[in-house]
């Protein structure tokens, strides 16, 4: 018994390993086309069935990043492949969101 068990934690283990390496290579992608404007006012909280949600803590963030939704929405489908179908923005934190 001890054998399955193993394996499905070692699956476990490299998949959580894995989507940590994508977070921080989304984090890292994130700043660079955002800009110094909006990287203080937002920041990526997943990245869910195609779907990457994005916290703004400000109306004018998450205006300015509506706008700019359909050039960012490209440039992470170039850098991560088609897994991304969408951007959601949606109202985070008071005051600059922590980085």
């Amino acid at each position: 018994m001890a054998g399955p068990v193993s394996a499905v934690l070692k699956d476990v283990m490299r998949t959580a390993k894995t989507q940590r390496a994508e977070a921080r290579r989304l984090q890292k992608l994130w700043r660079r086309l955002v800009g110094r404007q909006l990287i203080g006012h937002s920041r990526p909280v997943s990245l869910r069935r195609g779907v990457l949600r994005v916290e703004a803590d400000e109306p004018g963030a998450s205006f300015l990043l509506s706008l700019e939704k359909p050039r960012l929405l490209k440039a992470i489908q170039e850098e991560l492949g088609e897994r991304l179908t969408d951007i959601v923005i949606r109202p985070g934190g008071r005051g600059e969101l922590s980085r």
